[in-house]
């Protein structure tokens, strides 16, 4: 069996890819794409396979059918959410999502019947300060209607305690130890390719789903899921109805300089030159 299980990270256009080009081939019989809601746009939020691994659950059975005779896909962008938004969720005692990888393992294993299963890890990553302020809007319903901030304290200074999967190298070193132990294969993507040198992006995506060369790119193709009003001064909440502030430089610059220590790991992955052109490491 293979499988390809995407974990994330959020705000990197995964709801484009699950319901974009992974449906399509899904419908076509070319993979067994395994999603949240996929079938039921009203599915719960705590039937969400990271979901129930927040709160220590064996992941739904559903989301383990593994078939032999296609290409299995696990996709959701939550398997790499935040502590700090999770807790809002269910509470303060949940797991730390960098145990998950392992447990996703293991429970597919489980689920297998005996039968082998090829391991193919697949994560892409976006510069850590634009990528917390995409999801500060995404979730701003919790300071809204729940007075939760997501990323500033109640004194206003910038508060990162609960954002430590962003340490993108911390967290991809245990799949470099899968393809040492196992012979996983491990894709690590970049957002801003996808932004920038589209053709690359998608064409590293036509390899990893054995397809033909361009079918990713023709599916992107004006299809964003989640897509909102933007104006250089700010955003507009999903529901059109809450403009958020575009967050200050000075904001920016401090959940750069937060996460630049890590990011000099991600060298391993990328050039030197292409982290420093997109923000991730300062020279």
């Amino acid at each position: 069996m293979k499988a390809v299980v995407h974990l994330g990270f959020p705000k990197t256009a995964s709801s484009t890819l699950q319901f974009g080009p992974l449906l399509e081939l899904d419908r076509a019989g070319i993979i067994n794409l395994m999603t949240w809601r996929k079938g039921d746009a009203d599915e719960c939020l705590d039937d969400r396979p990271s979901s129930r691994l927040f709160r220590g659950l064996q992941i739904g059975d559903r989301y383990r059918n593994l078939r032999a005779n296609v290409l299995n896909v696990l996709s959701d962008e939550s398997f790499t959410a935040p502590m700090r938004l999770r807790k809002c969720n269910f509470g303060e005692h949940i797991v730390n999502p960098i145990k998950f990888p392992s447990e996703i393992r293991r429970q597919l294993i489980d689920a297998s019947d005996g039968n082998p299963i090829e391991f193919h890890w697949v994560i892409v990553i976006r510069r850590q300060a634009s990528l917390i302020a995409s999801q500060y809007v995404e979730e701003y319903s919790w300071k809204r209607f729940k007075g939760i901030d997501l990323l500033f304290n109640k004194n206003g200074a910038v508060d990162l305690s609960g954002y430590e999967i962003y340490n993108f190298s911390e967290y991809i070193k245990q799949f470099e130890q899968y393809k040492n132990d196992y012979g996983d294969k491990l894709s690590v993507l970049l957002y801003e390719d996808m932004l920038s040198e589209g053709e690359s992006f998608f064409s590293l995506l036509d390899n990893i789903f054995d397809v033909e060369a361009g079918f990713f790119g023709r599916s992107f193709t004006g299809n964003f899921h989640n897509a909102k009003k933007k104006s250089k001064l700010g955003t507009f909440t999903k529901d059109n109805k809450y403009f958020v502030p575009s967050l200050r430089d000075e904001v920016l610059d401090l959940i750069d300089s937060h996460f630049m220590a890590s990011n000099k790991g991600l060298v391993k992955y990328f050039s030197q030159e292409k982290l420093l052109r997109y923000g991730y490491i300062r020279s």
